[in-house]
């Protein structure tokens, strides 16, 4: 029995089979579970916001730094406790956008087909998840006078570059999905997403004209605010799809994962039902 159509086609294939052998998934020797997925961005741009913060308040209630605008959150970074402890944290973190990554790719995939909303491209996803690599290695190279600069700096800047480029690429497509589906994102959540970008860019923007041209505005040489507003930014535009999210899961059955909404697990529910009213002991198998 084939499975709905908004179903068929994720990565790996998803299908209905009948009643499984013992040790096969769905059958009651193999484990199965799911994890919301609202839980990764709630875990990504509070866990960035909050790491810096922490970072800041040490820096500046130990007189290490100067108060905003006049640090960096490298420069807060950089002292020892706190420089464990934001390591640690923006380590994690950055495996978890990773995996964002991949989350975001099957999610507009899944909404692709369900929707008939057009193709996806993984390349962009790709280069995405390419900047979380760089982004690890600009917070494993953050360290006062032990560490290459000119490396932190290069693996810093490759990842902004990345992650400012793919994101409004990112949210143009969703544009797109929403077009034709407009409920792929809440009206709170696109609006965050919008106020990100925008944020992002116009940043970037004026970082660059005070860097090519420093006599043509008065700018304070001391005032250094692209990585507070860009990381901010960048933590509440990953925090936005947690709006979005909530009725996706992440399914395990066995050593098969994929990505489903609210209605596959009305029509497993469905199955199980069916199938415990003819005598059967064991639902139908989804993966």
């Amino acid at each position: 029995m084939q499975m709905d159509n908004q179903i068929r086609g994720l990565h790996p294939t998803v299908i209905a089979v009948q009643p499984p052998k013992p040790g096969q998934p769905g059958s009651n020797q193999s484990r199965y579970g799911s994890i919301n997925m609202s839980y990764i961005p709630k875990v990504i741009g509070p866990g960035i916001i909050l790491t810096c913060l922490f970072t800041y308040i040490m820096a500046i209630s130990k007189h290490e730094e100067e108060p905003f605008p006049y640090c960096t959150i490298t420069a807060t970074a950089s002292h020892f406790p706190q420089s464990v402890v934001f390591r640690l944290n923006m380590l994690f973190i950055s495996g978890v956008t990773l995996f964002f990554w991949f989350v975001i790719y099957s999610w507009l995939n899944f909404i692709s087909k369900k929707y008939q909303c057009g193709k996806v491209s993984a390349k962009l996803f790709q280069l995405a998840g390419l900047g979380s690599f760089f982004f690890a290695m600009a917070v494993a190279t953050i360290d006062t006078g032990k560490m290459n600069q000119n490396l932190h700096t290069f693996v810093a800047l490759t990842f902004f570059i990345i992650w400012i480029a793919a994101i409004p690429l990112i949210t143009y497509k969703i544009y797109q999905f929403k077009v034709i589906y407009r409920s792929i994102v809440s009206p709170l959540s696109w609006n965050i997403k919008l106020f990100s970008v925008a944020a992002m860019i116009i940043t970037c923007i004026v970082n660059v004209i005070k860097y090519l041209f420093p006599n043509a505005l008065y700018f304070d040489p001391h005032i250094d605010t692209i990585e507070w507003f860009v990381t901010f930014s960048l933590a509440i535009w990953l925090f936005s799809f947690s709006y979005d999210w909530e009725v996706f899961y992440i399914c395990m059955d066995g050593s098969k994962i994929a990505l489903v909404d609210l209605d596959f697990f009305v029509k497993r529910h469905e199955q199980y039902a069916n199938y415990h009213k003819n005598g059967n002991q064991n639902p139908t198998a989804v993966y």
